[in-house]
């Protein structure tokens, strides 16, 4: 396993876990060794050092994301951010009509 992890477009430290170690549990680990939040945005191209996890890595959610060429990207990122229906208020910017 490499001991760095360049971020993409998208991706969050949960994000990273899951890609690296097959689980979410070194998140906080990960967290206090890069001295950053559980929330903070990752720019894409972000050099992120990876500690050594005491924990077992599930190698077959590893596997599995690697077999198909996965990354996974669950951030909120601008496109999520300029609106959308969860973003919508009835009568306001969404009008619900008869028809």
């Amino acid at each position: 396993m490499p001991n760095h992890y360049k971020t993409h477009q998208g991706q969050s430290l949960f994000d990273l876990v899951i890609h690296q170690y097959g689980s979410i549990e070194p998140v906080f680990e990960l967290a206090a060794i890069s001295k950053l939040s559980l929330t903070d945005k990752l720019p894409a191209g972000t050099i992120i050092e990876l500690p050594k996890h005491e924990g077992q890595i599930n190698s077959y959610v590893v596997a599995s994301i690697q077999s198909r060429s996965l990354v996974p990207r669950t951030a909120p990122d601008g496109i999520n951010e300029a609106g959308g229906i969860g973003h919508m208020q009835v009568w306001v910017s969404f009008q619900v009509s008869s028809n």
